[in-house]
């Protein structure tokens, strides 16, 4: 299971360093409409569909890294530090100019995406082990 989860974190790596460092292929609407009704019914304003969706992929990078190598709850600082970095420089390397924009509100939402699929990780084994026994 391991395995499906090492190759799942650098599909999903893959994925969010090349959408993060291109040009968005959307033109006028942002965000998907999952990221539009989740940003208008938890932060109230469609607007910030971008956030959630910085959210969703950290989230998602958080959990299948945990997944893959499986931190004891006293190392945890070490994925949440390496991935908080590596938002925080895709970020840095937009606010450098190209085609897309850094803002720390986009650091921020890949920050607590991170923390968010870490935690969700580890209640979920949690439940299972406790459903094992």
């Amino acid at each position: 299971m391991r395995l499906f989860f090492k190759i799942l974190f650098f599909i999903l790596l893959i994925i969010v360093t090349f959408l993060s460092l291109t040009p968005s292929q959307i033109e006028g609407e942002q965000g998907i409409e999952l990221t539009r009704i989740l940003a208008k019914f938890f932060l109230g304003n469609e607007a910030y569909s971008d956030k959630i969706g910085h959210f969703l992929a950290y989230g998602a990078l958080g959990f299948s890294f945990s997944a893959a190598m499986f931190f004891p709850l006293k190392k945890l600082w070490v994925p949440m530090l390496g991935l908080s970095f590596y938002g925080f420089l895709l970020e840095f390397i937009q606010f450098l100019g190209g085609t897309r924009y850094g803002e720390f509100l986009d650091a921020l939402s890949n920050m607590l995406g991170i923390v968010a699929g870490i935690t969700g990780f580890l209640l979920l084994a949690f439940v299972t082990k406790k459903m094992l026994r």
